[in-house]
This record gives structure tokens, C-alpha cells and sequence, in this order.
């Protein structure tokens, strides 16, 4: 099995976190403004926890909203044909951009939590949580467009070659080792192997799809 190496981006999201990301993404996903996505999560069910958090409470509505607004005022591009390839890498990039809401918004309602607890001013512990959490949601949509990018090179790729791919490697000595063991497998374009498409293993990955490879096995 070949471990993938994820792009850089915010601290993973808390445990528990993992339904309310589900519930996220299905609001982020019709919702056309912040009221609107607050609205959908207070409809979903005004006494659920979403992440450890409560629309109940004050700071947890102000840390949702924060949260609400990095995430949907940079929301990723629709443009371009999207394949198979792509439409995975839609799903899987709304799904990460829920997950980074619920774990923006834990974050933020602690730093709001702290200051009240502090006596210190709660606008200033807000801004300097909202300047860091931009940071981390810049990183994520770097990883986003990687995503996205890989999908549409894969779904080019099947229109030459078909739905079984070969996984290109550039060998040298900055060649990952996860990119290096993934060379010369094959993969199905309707099915994200583990590592992800080629492209989209780091940061800096350089593999790409191509001709298949006779006999060889497919990636997990």
C-alpha cells in the first residue's frame, strides 16, 4: 500500500468533527450567503452539536459566522469541463473545505472563549484568529486548485487513452518516495487511488497521466 503525503493545510479537524463536516458540506453546497448557511445549521437542528459547537450559544454563533465567511467569500472556481476525474476532486474539495469550516470555527470559538476568560477584548482575540485562520484557508485552496488541476489532467488524459490510465513518474533525485512507488502502476479515472491522481500528491508533485501500462497492476 502507498501512503500519500497530504498537501499543506490547516491542523486536521477535531474527532467527533467528522458528521458535522458531512452537514457542513451539504450547506456549503446550496448556500448563496453566510445568513443562509447559518440558517441551514440552525434548521438542521437548533440543539446539535456541529464539531463540539452549539448555534445556541453566543461565541459559537460568532465563531461560526467568522468561520462561514473566510471559507464561503474565496469559494474554488467552477470553470472548465469536469470528467470523472474532476468531479471527484469537487466532492473531495467540498468536503475539505467543510471539514476546514467546523475546525475554523472550534478554533475561532476558543480564542473568543479565552479572552472573555481574560478579561481581555474579544474583538482583538477574533481579528487575530481570523488573520490566522485566512492563512490556513489560503493554504487550503493552494491544495484545492492542485486537486482540481490533477482531475482535469486525468479526465484529459482518459479522452486519448480510456479510463484505465498509467501512472508517469519524473524520476530524479527530487522524486517523493510515495511518486517513486506509484510509477509504472495503472489507475482507474473514475476512481481516486489512495495517494490521489497523479499531480496531486504534495505540493510539488510532477507525476502524470498516461498511457497505461500492459499487465501492471492498479493502484489501491
Amino acid at each position: 500500500m502507498i501512503a500519500a503525503t497530504a498537501p499543506p493545510q490547516a491542523p486536521p479537524p477535531a474527532a467527533g468533527a467528522g458528521q458535522a463536516a458531512l452537514t457542513v458540506a451539504g450547506i456549503l453546497a446550496v448556500s448563496l450567503t453566510v445568513d443562509a448557511a447559518l440558517a441551514a445549521l440552525s434548521a438542521a437542528g437548533a440543539a446539535a452539536l456541529y464539531g463540539g459547537l452549539t448555534l445556541k450559544s453566543k461565541v459559537d454563533r460568532i465563531a461560526w459566522r467568522a468561520a462561514l465567511s473566510i471559507v464561503m467569500g474565496h469559494p474554488p472556481g467552477q470553470d472548465g469541463f469536469h470528467g470523472a476525474a474532476g468531479r471527484n476532486m469537487a466532492r473531495t474539495n467540498l468536503l475539505r473545505r467543510a471539514q476546514f469550516t467546523v475546525s475554523a470555527a472550534q478554533r475561532l470559538s476558543q480564542d473568543v472563549s479565552r479572552a472573555i476568560s481574560a478579561l481581555q477584548p474579544v474583538a482583538d482575540a477574533l481579528q487575530r484568529g481570523v488573520t490566522r485562520e485566512r492563512r490556513f484557508y489560503g493554504q487550503h485552496l493552494i491544495a484545492i486548485w492542485q486537486r482540481m488541476k490533477a482531475g482535469s489532467q486525468a479526465d484529459s488524459a482518459a479522452m486519448t487513452h480510456g479510463q484505465l490510465l498509467g501512472w508517469h513518474t519524473v524520476i530524479d533525485g527530487r522524486t517523493s518516495a510515495e511518486c517513486r512507488a506509484a510509477d509504472g502502476f495503472n489507475f482507474l479515472v473514475d476512481r481516486v487511488p489512495k495517494i490521489g491522481y497523479p499531480g496531486a500528491v504534495h505540493p510539488h508533485c510532477r507525476c502524470y497521466p498516461g498511457r497505461p501500462y500492459t499487465g501492471a497492476k492498479i493502484l489501491d
